[in-house]
């Protein structure tokens, strides 16, 4: 996609809708100029619109993205199957006993969400909070990370494994198990991608507590 088409689609991802105006505001073009991108993006199956209804004045329309538009942000399906094959290849003969298929994936997942955060345990130093940013945004999961009163919020605006996830949510095991691991302390999921939010948001009300105290594993 050419430059600001992307970052339309950018917008509206993680806004999960928007309208023109809006657009218009946050990337400093024309609203003329908005609208012809929008049209291109209509045009190629990426973004859809409703109309929005108001008492007075002509009506409104607001832009989402369709199916295809969420699967042209960056995605790691390959890498995903990678480490799946990796990681069920390692297992031993007992290690599946008595196991239903989902305890086999969840676990499946936590073991590779603490792999994953164990490569940037050495970064993390006396900044697990930069650890646990570098590593989701290398996994194109495009993070953002705020203190709220409840705690360390942790919004993660776009999912590489989206489809996946959609079908099976043990998937959002990965970077749940990812975050705890590098924030040293249990984060709860407060809305997902795959069940429809424009974004995954994680928070913990102990960071500070966990953060300042021993040994992170």
């Amino acid at each position: 996609m050419e430059g600001s088409r992307e970052r339309i689609v950018r917008i509206i991802q993680q806004a999960g809708a928007a309208n023109v105006d809006k657009l218009s505001r946050q990337l400093g073009l024309a609203p003329a100029t908005v609208r012809r991108h929008l049209d291109i993006l209509q045009r190629d199956g990426l973004v859809t619109y409703s109309e929005v209804r108001k008492k007075t004045g002509r009506p409104e329309y607001s832009f989402s993205l369709t199916e295809r538009g969420h699967e042209v942000m960056p995605r790691s399906y390959d890498a995903l199957l990678a480490e799946l094959l990796q990681e069920i290849g390692s297992r031993r003969a007992g290690d599946m006993n008595g196991k239903s298929g989902p305890q086999v994936l969840k676990e499946t997942f936590e073991s590779l969400g603490r792999r994953a955060g164990a490569e940037y345990m050495a970064r993390a130093g006396n900044d697990p909070v930069g650890a646990a940013v570098a590593a989701l945004r290398d996994r194109d999961f495009a993070p953002e990370v705020a203190q709220t009163s409840l705690g360390l919020r942790v919004r993660l605006t776009n999912c590489p494994f989206r489809s996946v996830a959609r079908l099976d949510k043990s998937v959002c095991t990965f970077d749940q198990t990812l975050i705890t691991r590098l924030l040293g302390t249990p984060v709860q999921r407060e809305s997902c991608i795959a069940d429809g939010a424009s974004c995954c948001e994680y928070v913990t009300a102990d960071f500070a507590k966990s953060a300042a105290g021993p040994g992170r594993g």
